[in-house]
Order: C-alpha cells, then sequence, then structure tokens
C-alpha cells in the first residue's frame, strides 16, 4: 500500500542497485518536500542532502528533477531548485478539485457490494489502522487520509480522477497535518467515509465528501494562520 511506502520513505536504504538508489532517494526527499521541511520559497541546497545520504549529488539531482516534473518544487535554469510556496488560492484550488473528482466519481458508481471492489484490502487496511490507533498523529492521520482518498479514486475507475486525487493528494499532505490543530472530527470522519463505502453507499459518500470539504473551506483563513509561524521560522 502506497502510505507503508511513504511511512518507510525515510527509513535505512538498501545499496541492491543504484536503480533502487534511486527510488529510496526520491522517496526520502518527497517526504520532506510535501512535508514542507524545506523553508517555502528558497533555493534547495542538494549537497547537503547528499551528504546526510552518503551519496553523490546525482541521485538527488534526479530526484528534485522528478519533483519538478510533478509540481512540486521550482525548477530554475542555472540557479537549482526551490521550495514550493503554500498560498491561500493554492490550498482552495486543491481542496476544491479533491471534492470535485472524488464526489462526481462516486455518483456515477452504481451500487454493488464491497466484496466487488477491487481494493477491499486496502479500506480494510485503512480501517483497521484507523481503529488501532484512537488518537493517531497528525502526520499518520494525514498519511491515511490519503490513502483512503487514493483507493476511492481507484475505485471510481476514471484516470482523471486518479491522476488529480494523485496530484492533490502530494499538493495537500502537509496542509492536511495542518488540519488536525482545528478539527477533532478528522480520524471519525475517515472511518466513517470506510464503512459507507464498505456498504456500498456511495451517494452518501459523495455527500460526505462534499460536507468534509466544506468544512475545510470555512475554516481556510484559519489554516492559513497556522501556516504563518512556520513560514516566518524559516526564513
Amino acid at each position: 500500500m502506497e502510505f507503508w511506502t511513504f511511512l518507510q520513505g525515510t527509513g535505512a536504504r538498501t545499496r541492491s542497485s543504484d536503480k533502487d538508489d534511486g527510488d529510496w532517494v526520491y522517496r526520502a526527499v518527497k517526504a520532506r518536500v510535501i512535508a514542507y521541511e524545506f523553508p517555502q520559497g528558497e533555493r534547495i541546497y542538494l549537497q547537503p542532502i547528499a551528504d546526510e545520504f552518503g551519496i553523490s549529488t546525482w541521485p538527488v539531482r534526479q530526484a528534485f528533477d522528478r519533483l519538478a516534473q510533478n509540481g512540486l518544487v521550482i525548477k530554475a535554469p542555472r540557479k537549482g531548485y526551490y521550495a514550493p510556496t503554500l498560498t491561500e488560492p493554492k490550498v482552495s484550488g486543491n481542496y476544491l478539485v479533491t471534492k470535485h473528482f472524488l464526489a462526481l466519481g462516486l455518483e456515477t458508481l452504481s451500487a454493488k457490494p464491497m466484496l466487488d471492489l477491487p481494493d477491499r484490502e486496502s479500506i480494510d487496511a485503512i480501517l483497521k489502522a484507523l481503529n488501532r490507533h484512537e488518537e493517531p498523529d497528525a502526520k499518520l492521520l494525514a498519511i491515511y487520509t490519503g490513502e483512503l482518498f487514493r483507493t476511492l479514486a481507484a475505485i471510481t475507475g476514471h484516470s482523471a480522477t486518479v491522476f488529480a486525487i494523485k496530484y492533490t493528494n502530494d499538493h495537500l499532505f502537509y496542509v492536511r497535518t495542518l488540519e488536525a490543530n482545528l478539527i477533532d472530527t478528522v480520524r471519525d470522519d475517515l472511518v466513517y467515509f470506510c464503512k459507507l463505502l464498505r456498504a456500498g453507499e456511495y451517494d452518501e459518500l459523495a455527500l460526505a465528501i462534499r460536507d468534509y470539504h466544506e468544512q475545510r473551506f470555512a475554516l481556510l483563513s484559519e489554516l492559513m494562520d497556522l501556516m504563518r509561524p512556520y513560514q516566518s521560522a524559516n526564513r
């Protein structure tokens, strides 16, 4: 499952092959970028990262090239790579895309039992993880949210939905870690989504997805206030 891979992103690496090294570096660097661990809008220097990983700058550069292609960092010709900056329009836009694609995709599904769903095991694993952690930390909640939304997108069978949710999951990861500071029902909401999906209640789930995002639109200004101290501290 993708979120287990994410959790392993900063773990110990192996040296089985150059390709494996490159994949590990990409996962580790991406985990830091989407968590906004680099100062927003500032240049990211590759040598310190390479030194930390005990590798050359080449696989680090390759990783940042991939991130730039996916819009997760900015690549400036002859200047290097720059960390992304969170703005209210960006966050609002990613919320809107997530709500629109998931809700419409779910509404087009015909009712069918959970046994027929292609990602039943993923949903069961997410629900089990949520039930195991009654008070999961903010990072875990963000990971579970992304994995659940990725699974919902896959179930719709729409390639555009899958692509859109993959994009917004990356761009909203850090924001979702902040949501836990303002919304104390995140875990309960995710459990509810899983139960609706297991019951084949797609219309009800689509409505719940819309309500979930409307709550975040209403709190957007407060979310941005939570981001500003982080931005200032890293300048």
